[in-house]
């Protein structure tokens, strides 16, 4: 990594500005479920950590800052921050083709990322008509997320949602930390009806706890870097087919126009085993029920189990990893208030009797994804989904039975609970497989009703014998008579919202409950009792086998598992005590009373028995030091025995205005660990001392704790008369023993407390699912709020008057506040998330998407109602409604007196398709106009803003406001207010305002678009478009002419560059590059620069750069041209024109070219012809030669010849002899 990012937090998005198809997105009672984008083109902020000081901030920020400019090809424009660590930028589009592959060519090409197809989105046709957006995060350290970064800016939408990423936090594996925790909290409940019901534990809580702890090694360091990539893009055309009436279709592989056979992870996750626990597929579906799913169970990755199995045994773990076979994960769905989000179960389909197939029954809520990184590869995903007027939908209520949640420090408390279906569908119980088969079930029934168990099955049987007698081919065998061949269906209860389940209905841990049921029993027992030998061989009567087949309240009775429209199930949650909770401040001390009155009588402390040992005192005795008064033992009937008798009173005035005397401790410190020493306290309204071996708190070494409590006055017999102030107590310390001994006391503590306010909340829940059973359903209950001492406490109800209605219908929200407590509530505040366009707001105050009502105080037992109307947007859940408030007293371990409580969660249905019905909510389009498209530095001027008012048809705006504070480049604004306000704009017609700007500097061409409305994105108000303004424009001319295009070698050539700035803005800072005009073989420089810094060039100015250049070599050239990169908006390069040179050599030098060959080769020839006379002549002298010798006439004279030859050569040959 580059230093310019260290210790850096980066964060990059970008956006087309392309609403997509799916426009206007739903309103949810949840903003996180909510759909987002942004408008700005290109955004992204550097954050550095707080240990680096400015200047290196400063060096690094530049740096970085042009690594992005150039790796994106992107213009960034600063934007003001008064963060110093903090560096926000801007820019304009990206281009597509170069940002896209500069993000994805990294990343693997198999697995998931081999249906990215990057072609198709980087391809111009799709970036120019369907929505395309990123986000980029690199993450120097996961806590960076935490610290609640203020951007302090007022238009800039970062599009930071990627950062809310759940891995970047402490990666636990909570999921599996759920099991874990559901199998310990019911381990004793499964061991005891294991043994009855037949269930296996083939996944333990040992191995879930090994399997836990294994998988823990493995989580996000928070010294690494991760980089988070998020992708926003259409589907293929196509991946939704209406398959029938408001019935839909979903392929995921045609939406990714995948044509590969499988989906799986890609290779490189298994790298570390975290990867493979990240790997996730999420999938929202608007809609009202899930009606299908393909694949419904997926199993674990044999690789990944082969990968895991090496790596426990390598960390020397103990784990059965074929105790993890036999497991597949279900594919179901959750709502969120209109929206279907996938998450898995885990089943063992080999075993319907494994324990792991009963924990959704015991709380367990499943995994909140689809792990396909633990899977095997996936080879079709398609989704049949419904979007009806019709969908389950409860709302619950909490109350305590006698409407008082004080003092629960000695008192218990009843809450009446009730579940209403509100809806106009049939609501279902959550399916629940019970591991009981029916033969099981008529052996228990038989046994524990007293009858002969030996015939069991003989019952069995002749019940299945009668019924096919009298329901001739109606079942096909007894299990389906009484419902075995199903699933029961439970509404499940979670009344104190600590995740676990305690209330049931039906009720399957009521073994009577488990009965078999159909109510056609009452006509087959009645047959079956005309054998009367039967049911004496049964030991049962038939009264007594009535009763059991056909209990109302029996788990198969289908009644009892669905609830239909206007039904309730009520029940009362008892004895919920709190006392654990109970806990006490010290507020004041009294020490004894020392008195050393001459009459032995009167002295305080009195010593009745006992002697002073030497020069102790009592005075020793009220500090912990190194002190001690010692008392010896006296005789004393056969005894020795000590008694002192303590007096202690206070000598100040006690505060009981600000406290409460709710506990008296005292603490005796003795030297010596004695325990069998009688502490007594004197009962001033008996007369008598009492005991307190019943009070005594605590033991340690030799110090002793006795705690009085009060618990309805019970503390007042303690003091002689509190009730006028007087707070004597009088207590005595005994002992008694065969031998000698003695009491050293250090000190005797006696403390004042008041009891704490302790509070303890509590919120119910129900689950329950559709017919279908695929979609699940929690809804929380309003809050409660219990106190161990007296304190306010707010409950809230809510309902709606219409929870079926249409979008655009008008419904009213009502809310009912009332004070439980037994202290007055003040400052209270009800803050609503607002749910849709206002109709009248009522008693509420609007702000910040927020509706807020103010109440002074609410004392206890006062009742408000409220409400409100509005126009319903969509489907949505109202839930995260909050109520704060301030009780009268100080909170224990708190320095505030803040208190909150939630009403219940109600749910409307009012679908939207994207075809007929689309959401509810106002739509406005924003632009900009210029009043001086071409402003000079230091020039103020105008940019219009544009408001156009899109609808809903017929609905007007009464208000919107938007802020633009912020400073872009050089671009300054001049403003009178902090905001700019919209009011009575009517539908369909355009208001503008006017933001003032300065133009301090050259860089202020770019203004980006708006995204909020108001201080955020106002949730009733949807941009469909908002578009950024360019403010002027840079272009550049370039013009290359040099001095001759003819030269010869050794000639200088001048070249001279004109750069023309043919913008409307003043540039700095720019540079002209000629380093490539010529080859250096051709050309050498002799004056001059080929790279030349422009400080400054003003609009239509023109600047002369030369330099000249020597010819080196006969050549034809083209002199390559100039170029200047520089940044408009996007990477840009401006060229000159291109010159060709002749380059030759000098007539001088040419003609020497023909002279020197020419004067060559006539020496040559003179040298030939000489030589060749010579040779003639030497060839003539022979042949005169040859023809005197053969002139000669005569044989005679030849032969003669050759005999003087031979002579003559004899007489050489003597000679040299």
């Amino acid at each position: 990594m580059d230093p310019a990012f260290y210790k850096c937090n980066i964060f990059i998005s970008a956006s087309n500005g392309i609403t997509p198809k799916m426009y206007p997105y739903i309103l949810s009672g949840d903003e996180s479920q909510e759909f987002d984008m942004t408008f700005n083109p290109f955004s992204g902020f550097l954050y550095y950590d707080k240990e680096l000081n400015t200047n290196q901030v400063n060096q690094k920020a530049a740096r970085a800052l042009e690594i992005i400019r150039r790796k994106f090809s992107m213009d960034l424009i600063l934007v003001n921050s008064s963060d110093s660590h903090f560096i926000p930028f801007v820019g304009y589009y990206p281009e597509w083709e170069i940002v896209i592959p500069e993000l994805v060519n990294n990343l693997p090409d198999d697995g998931y990322w081999s249906a990215f197809n990057k072609e198709r989105l980087c391809c111009n046709n799709y970036s120019k008509n369907h929505h395309l957006s990123f986000s980029f995060a690199l993450i120097n350290n996961p806590d960076f997320f935490k610290e609640g970064i203020s951007m302090g800016n007022d238009q800039i939408d970062f599009n930071t949602g990627v950062m809310r990423a759940s891995y970047l936090e402490d990666y636990e594996l909570n999921e599996f930390t759920e099991i874990t925790n559901v199998l310990g909290d019911n381990q004793d409940l499964i061991d005891s009806i294991a043994p009855l019901l037949g269930l296996n534990e083939s996944f333990t809580l040992d191995d879930s706890g090994n399997f836990n702890n294994s998988l823990g090694n493995f989580s996000l360091a928070k010294d690494a870097h991760y980089t988070i990539l998020e992708v926003q893009y259409e589907g293929v055309p196509g991946s939704i087919q209406k398959i029938g009436d408001k019935q839909f279709s979903f392929n995921l592989f045609d939406a990714l126009a995948y044509k590969g056979s499988t989906l799986e992870p890609s290779e490189s996750i298994y790298v570390n085993i975290l990867g493979a626990l990240l790997t996730q597929l999420d999938i929202d579906i608007i809609c009202s029920e899930v009606l299908s799913i393909q694949p419904n169970y997926l199993e674990l990755s044999n690789n990944l189990l082969d990968r895991l199995g090496t790596i426990l045994s390598l960390l020397n773990v103990e784990f059965n990893l074929e105790s993890l076979e036999d497991y597949s994960f279900q594919l179901l769905w959750r709502d969120f208030g209109g929206i279907k989000r996938n998450f898995v179960n885990i089943k063992n389909l080999e075993d319907e009797f494994d324990t792991i197939n009963f924990l959704p029954a015991l709380g367990f809520q499943g995994i909140s994804s689809l792990p396909t990184g633990l899977l095997n590869p996936l080879n079709k995903f398609k989704i049949n989904y419904e979007v009806s007027q019709s969908e389950p939908n409860i709302v619950i209520k909490s109350k305590p039975v006698d409407n008082n949640v004080s003092y629960g420090a000695y008192r218990t408390f009843d809450i009446n609970i009730t579940a209403k279906n509100v809806g106009n569908e049939t609501v279902w119980g959550t399916p629940t497989p019970i591991p009981l088969d029916l033969p099981t079930i008529f052996q228990i029934l038989v046994f524990l009703e007293g009858g002969n168990i030996n015939y069991a099955d003989d019952l069995r049987n002749e019940i299945w014998k009668q019924v096919k007698n009298e329901y001739r081919h109606q079942y096909n065998n007894l299990e389906e008579f009484f419902n075995f061949d199903k699933d029961p269906r439970i509404f499940n209860f979670d009344s104190l919202g600590d995740g676990a389940t305690d209330y049931y209905h039906p009720n399957p841990f009521n073994i009577t409950s488990l009965y078999p049921y159909n109510e056609k029993m009452d006509h087959i027992i009645d047959i079956l009792a005309k054998l009367p030998t039967f049911f004496l061989d049964l030991a049962m009567t038939p009264t007594e086998l009535r009763e059991a087949f056909i209990n109302p309240y029996s788990v198969w009775n289908e009644e009892n598992w669905k609830l239909e429209p206007n039904r309730t199930i009520t029940y009362i949650s008892e004895d919920l005590s709190i006392s654990n909770l109970d806990s006490f401040t010290n507020f004041h001390r009294i020490d004894f009373t020392i008195d050393n009155n001459p009459n032995p009588n009167l002295q305080l402390p009195r010593v009745i028995y006992g002697e002073e040992y030497g020069g102790t005192t009592p005075e020793m005795a009220l500090l912990n030091d190194f002190e001690d008064w010692i008392i010896y033992s006296e005789d004393y009937y056969d005894q020795n025995a000590i008694e002192i008798q303590f007096l202690a009173s206070n000598e100040t005035k006690i505060d009981l205005i600000n406290n409460s005397l709710d506990q008296v401790s005292f603490t005796l410190n003795l030297t010596h660990s004695l325990t069998d020493i009688d502490f007594e306290v004197f009962d001033f309204k008996e007369e008598v001392f009492v005991n307190m071996d019943g009070y005594l708190n605590s033991t340690s070494n030799s110090t002793l704790n006795y705690l009085i409590t009060n618990s309805n006055n019970s503390i007042n017999w303690v003091f002689q008369n509190s009730q006028e102030g007087d707070f004597t107590i009088l207590f005595k310390l005994a002992r008694q023993d065969a031998e000698e001994f003695n009491i050293s006391i250090n000190n005797i503590d006696i403390d004042f407390l008041t009891r704490d306010i302790n509070s303890y909340e509590m919120q119910s829940n129900i689950q329950y699912t559709a017919k279908n059973q695929l979609t699940r359903y929690t809804t929380f209950s309003n809050s409660i709020l219990f106190s161990t001492e007296e304190m306010a406490s707010i409950i809230s109800h809510t309902y709606l008057d219409k929870y079926n209605t249409k979008v655009g219908d008008l419904n009213t929200y009502h809310i009912e506040v009332e004070n439980i407590g037994m202290s007055s509530a003040k400052n209270v505040s009800i803050n609503i998330p607002i749910p849709g366009i206002i109709k009248n707001s009522s008693d509420f105050n609007i702000h910040s998407n927020n509706l807020i009502k103010y109440i002074t105080e609410l004392a206890p037992e006062s009742k408000r109602k409220y409400n409100f109307s509005y126009y319903t947007p969509n489907s949505a859940l109202i839930n995260n409604v909050e109520i704060k408030y301030n009780n009268t007293n100080e909170l224990n371990g708190e320095n505030s007196t803040g208190l909150s409580s939630q009403p219940n969660d109600v749910y409307y249905v009012a679908p939207v398709d994207y075809n007929i019905n689309f959401p509810f909510i106002r739509q406005i389009k924003l632009n900009y106009n210029l009043s001086n498209p071409n402003p000079q530095i230091s020039e103020l001027f105008n940019i219009t803003l544009n408001l156009h008012n899109m609808g809903p048809i017929g609905f007007n705006i009464s208000e919107l406001s938007f802020n633009s504070r912020d400073r872009y480049g050089d671009l300054e604004p001049i403003y009178n207010t902090t905001s700019f306000n919209f009011t009575n704009l009517e539908y369909n017609s355009i208001q503008n305002i006017n933001i003032t700007l300065n133009k301090t500097d050259w860089k202020s061409y770019y203004y980006p678009p708006i995204n909020f409305i108001g201080d955020i994105k106002d949730r009733t108000t949807q941009i469909i478009s908002s578009e950024p303004i360019v403010i002027g424009n840079i272009s550049f001319t370039i013009k290359k002419e040099i001095s001759q295009y003819n030269i010869e070698i050794g000639d200088l050539i001048n070249v001279k560059l004109t750069i023309k700035n043919t913008g409307t803005i003043c540039v700095k800072d720019l540079r002209l590059n000629d380093e490539l005009s010529f080859a250096s073989n051709s050309f050498s420089l002799v004056d001059g620069t080929l790279v030349f810094q422009i400080d400054c060039i003003n609009p239509g100015e023109e600047i002369e750069v030369n330099y000249t250049i020597r010819a080196k070599v006969q050549t034809i050239e083209s002199l390559i041209s100039a170029r200047m990169n520089y940044y408009f908006l996007n990477k840009r390069i401006a060229f000159s024109n291109q010159n060709i040179i002749k380059v030759i050599i000098p007539p001088t030098t040419q003609q020497l070219f023909i002279t020197i060959p020419l004067t060559l080769a006539i020496f040559i020839g003179i040298i030939f012809l000489w030589r060749l006379r010579k040779y003639k002549n030497k060839k003539l002298e022979i042949e005169r030669n040859e023809i005197k010798i053969l002139n000669l006439e005569s044989r005679d004279s030849i032969l003669n010849f050759e005999t003087n030859i031979k002579e003559e050569f004899k007489k050489i040959v003597e000679k040299q002899k």
